[in-house]
């Protein structure tokens, strides 16, 4: 081979291996899509089937931990106050719920 047919194919199988890269970075992108579309629609009928709330947002939890990839889930809900929010169900790793209570207006620390 001549020295451009040999640069010629070096730039195609460049070409070609970047073109490969941006194909598995779609379709790793797609699966992870196709995922989340599944995990919503799974959790929509989970709404629909699941009378009892709190065994709702438990399985929900449940759900998107058992085999969808989360460490962690947890699902909060506005208190009465209208400005705490409190974790009411979790999975996954063991954490105590009540670091997950807040506030969404911060009280100011007084300096002591």
């Amino acid at each position: 081979l001549s020295a451009a047919a040999l640069i010629s194919v070096l730039s195609l199988l460049r070409a070609l291996q970047t073109s490969l890269a941006h194909s598995q970075q779609a379709l790793k992108r797609e699966q992870r899509l196709s995922r989340m579309l599944r995990t919503v629609s799974e959790i929509n009928q989970l709404i629909v089937r699941e009378r009892d709330p709190q065994r709702l947002l438990q399985e929900a939890c449940d759900h998107l931990v058992g085999g969808r990839g989360y460490d962690l889930a947890w699902i909060g809900l506005m208190q009465n106050d209208g400005q705490t929010i409190e974790a009411v169900a979790s999975a996954g790793e063991q954490v105590d719920l009540t670091q997950f209570a807040s506030r969404l207006d911060p009280q100011p620390v007084q300096p002591t």
